[in-house]
């Protein structure tokens, strides 16, 4: 009677084991390599320049509050940075910005509707620095004096949408719980 139950046992191991690595193996890394360009050089549609105050880094990106709009499409009092700019710098990831700090930083937009991002191929740094204070002045020449970004509308407190793994997860948890719960089931089944 342990043969049957053994089987049944490596199985729900096996499909556990292979349905948990499905879910939450690590998406490929790539080399970053990249030649640094200049704020100014960033004067192209996909491209946006700004001044703004970093915010808490969360599941949807990191907030900037913006203060001063350089360059690009999409100037608003709060801009979110996409979750992934931020982590592996061998695909060109950079830090999370300290919440709190002031920066200016050059963004791409891979889509029109998608959310800015920023790597360690681009320009960006602490207005409190003088690297921050050279790229300012570099991009103030550059672009012109900017403008304040457009109030929000009373009680907007749009946020963009949440991780886009998050279904994924989430099925695979189920999937892996109904596992468990019917190998559960099925060994009391046999015992009784």
């Amino acid at each position: 009677m342990r043969r049957p139950f053994s089987i049944l046992a490596g199985t729900l191991f096996t499909l556990a084991s292979l349905l948990t690595w499905v879910v939450l193996a690590p998406p490929p890394s790539f080399a970053c390599s990249c030649a640094l360009v200049s704020i100014a050089d960033f004067n192209q549609p996909e491209n946006q320049v700004f001044v703004g105050t970093a915010g808490a880094l969360g599941p949807q990106g990191q907030p900037v509050a913006v203060e001063l709009w350089l360059h690009g499409t999409g100037a608003g009092p709060l801009v979110w940075l996409a979750r992934d700019s931020f982590g592996d710098g061998a695909s060109c990831g950079t830090a999370p910005l300290p919440q709190g700090t002031r920066w200016i930083l050059g963004t791409w937009l891979e889509a029109s509707d998608a959310q800015p991002r920023i790597g360690l191929c681009n320009p960006h740094a602490r207005i409190d620095s003088p690297e921050g204070q050279a790229m300012l002045g570099e991009a103030l020449a550059a672009f012109g004096a900017g403008v304040d970004p457009p109030s929000p509308p009373p009680g907007d407190t749009a946020q963009p949408d949440s991780d886009p793994l998050a279904p994924a997860l989430l099925i695979g948890t189920v999937a892996l719980g109904v596992v468990v719960v019917g190998g559960i089931v099925v060994f009391a089944r046999r015992r009784s």
